[in-house]
């Protein structure tokens, strides 16, 4: 229970370190300015036709090209420095050891990952107001959008095969999900390459999976690339349509991350292991 509390404390500090700094704001902001071009138009149409919009729209994110990229991207703005490493690592090492100091990482990037995803869900509803209703049901304005020519001219695209398999809840529910799980994969990524190698190297490969959408359609067709591209599975009905040999289904996507973050996960367990303490001092 006392490795316990140590590891929470520690993690607590990091997340509260995270949310002092700027540049966490500054990912939200980003993602938000992008959100808006998608959700100012419906909520213009729902002012003109005088009927409230159930603000559901974060599945609809997640299937845009350029936002999953970007969400991705805050993320690896986020996590870039991983492991964090301050003037009071050594402090805290000489009070929890190694071992609950590596884990208190783990925990972080699970925990800021929700915590980033759940902000964006917020702003993606408060987008809306107050012209808003909350119910369980995609409403009259989503609705309308999915189904007619309203999406060519309000410039923006809404998949209707979505409102006819999942309720809100559950498209928000798998949609926010599915974001976390790709983007915790990230987050193990970029700490396990930064322990290994330099710094950089985490960040670099951190957005290359970030853009690892844009990748996947220039791709000349080559259906194998989407099996590689984690960002482009934060699209929830690709994996929906098992029958398609061009994307992977909801089993490969799981499986893929949750091994892949297990893996990571114990290599750079190993390697922390075996580092010094000089590894966690500051150069000044």
């Amino acid at each position: 229970m006392d490795k316990y509390k140590k590891c929470c404390f520690v993690i607590y500090r990091n997340v509260i370190s995270t949310l002092t700094q700027a540049r966490f704001y500054v990912a939200i902001l980003l993602v938000t300015c992008l959100m808006n071009q998608i959700i100012y138009p419906i909520k213009m149409f729902s002012i003109q036709a005088r009927i409230n919009t159930c603000p559901w729209i974060f599945p609809f994110l997640t299937q845009t090209f350029y936002l999953q990229m970007i969400m991705l991207i805050g993320i690896v703005f986020l996590f870039c420095d991983l492991p964090i490493i301050n003037n009071g690592t050594i402090y805290i090492l000489a009070r929890t050891g190694k071992k609950i100091w590596f884990w208190a990482q783990v925990g972080y990037i699970f925990i800021m990952t929700f915590i980033y995803y759940f902000c964006i869900f917020i702003v993606s509803i408060v987008l809306f107001l107050p012209y808003t209703k909350f119910e369980n049901s995609w409403g009259k304005i989503l609705g309308t959008v999915a189904q007619t020519n309203l999406q060519d001219q309000l410039g923006i695209e809404m998949d209707y095969l979505l409102q006819v398999t999942y309720t809100p809840i559950q498209a928000i529910g798998r949609a926010f999900f599915i974001a976390w799980l790709v983007s915790v994969f990230t987050g193990i990524v970029i700490l396990v390459l930064n322990i290994y190698f330099k710094v950089i190297i985490g960040a670099v490969i951190g957005a290359m999976i970030a853009f690892t959408p844009y990748f996947a359609a220039n791709a000349n067709n080559l259906s194998a690339a989407n099996y590689i591209a984690p960002a482009v599975w934060l699209n929830i009905m690709k994996s929906y349509q098992l029958e398609s040999i061009n994307y992977p289904n909801a089993w490969y996507i799981f499986s893929f991350l949750i091994v892949g973050i297990i893996l990571l996960i114990a290599l750079a367990y190993l390697k922390v292991q075996n580092k010094n303490y000089s590894y966690f001092e500051i150069v000044n």
